[in-house]
């Protein structure tokens, strides 16, 4: 499988979003600074094995997170916008309601 096939993989597997869902709990829960890999495969209740199939360690589960929740959508409207004349505030007010819906976990990473 190559890279970008294995990338898409990722990001569809139901162990990709479990990974991504529970860390994003447990960083409401807890301390960023003090999660282990070990706590977020436990409660998972995944090998660590596994953890490191899907991500290099918890920052690289942050850029995932911003890359696939703000960067890349930001990226459609932005390709919206220009075809359609999509006004700048009508995207940055969606910008600032995906920060403030997850801003417990965003002030938290």
């Amino acid at each position: 499988m190559n890279n970008e096939n294995s990338h898409t993989y990722k990001h569809t597997s139901s162990t990709y979003k479990k990974i991504i869902s529970t860390f994003k709990q447990l960083v409401i829960e807890k301390n960023f600074e003090k999660l282990s890999v070990a706590e977020i495969s436990s409660a998972c209740s995944i090998s660590r094995k596994t953890f490191y199939q899907y991500f290099r360690d918890k920052n690289d589960i942050v850029d995932q997170i911003f890359l696939n929740e703000i960067i890349l959508p930001l990226k459609q409207l932005r390709s919206l916008s220009n075809s359609l004349e999509m006004p700048a505030l009508t995207i940055m007010s969606w910008m600032y309601e995906q920060l403030y819906n997850n801003r417990i976990f965003y002030t938290r990473i």
